[in-house]
């Protein structure tokens, strides 16, 4: 067992099957325009180094809004230590230069679907084709009368692991902080729901709407750099098995 500062107690064999499950599960419907290679159930994630965000919201006191900023922020402060990543606003890179990055759109659905269907438009990329997938992306939420947050993952060609663009679109509402907090990091590349661990945000049936330190653990695990990105399962477990050993065993002297 892993004894946390505190006196949390977390088990070795819940957190490998976590770090399996957001790594390398797959969403399973396809959504209008998605890639053949979306399911292909490798891993996924962004280089280390810098990630450039840009943030837009209908809401004029968004600036302040401590809903998105508070578990933004945090996130912005975890994520170096835990992945080699830094969050960084997009406007200090020359557009030219930039790596890969996220968008995030924060608002009324209405806006939200406006807002993806414009992007669209700027990419030359089919209009009413994104607005389907707004529709379908968010009709669960709908259904469950849950605020439509969701994270769209592009990927920069079919050969390539890395991600080209991340977009994340919240809908303003209460539950606005367990949003950011599951869609900001599902955008960063290998979060996916888990089903078969409780003990996380990941997985929708268990209400849990904060980071839970498996997360963290699990997170941490995907971007260790003995892990490759288009690692498949298979080739990733046994390095994840490590990594998760070297968690659980005995403190240095």
């Amino acid at each position: 067992m892993i004894r946390l500062p505190g006196g949390e107690t977390l088990d070795p064999k819940v957190l490998r099957q976590l770090a399996l499950d957001i790594g390398f599960g797959r969403e399973m419907f396809q959504l209008p325009g998605d890639a053949p290679h979306w399911s292909d159930a490798r891993l996924r994630r962004f280089r280390r180094g810098g990630v450039p965000v840009e943030v837009y919201s209908d809401d004029p006191d968004f600036a302040s809004n401590p809903a998105f900023w508070g578990p933004f922020r945090l996130l912005a402060e975890k994520l170096p230590a835990l992945t080699g990543l830094t969050l960084i606003p997009r406007s200090r890179i020359k557009l030219w230069d930039g790596p890969p990055g996220l968008m995030i759109f924060v608002g009324e659905r209405a806006w939200l679907k406006e807002s993806l269907v414009g992007l669209a438009r700027l990419a030359g990329a089919d209009e009413a084709q994104a607005a389907r997938r707004f529709d379908r992306l968010s009709l669960p939420f709908v259904v469950r009368g849950r605020p439509v947050c969701f994270a769209e993952v592009r990927f920069r060609a079919e050969d390539s692991a890395e991600l080209a663009l991340s977009v994340v679109a919240l809908e303003t509402s209460p539950d606005l902080p367990e949003c950011v907090y599951e869609e900001v990091m599902q955008a960063l590349g290998p979060i996916n729901d888990s089903r078969t661990v409780a003990q996380t945000l990941f997985n929708d049936d268990r209400g849990e709407t904060i980071p839970t330190s498996y997360d963290w653990l699990a997170l941490s695990i995907l971007y260790d750099p003995r892990l490759k990105t288009g690692m498949t399962r298979d080739e990733a477990e046994p390095e994840i098995e490590a990594l998760v050993d070297a968690l659980t065993g005995p403190a240095p002297d």
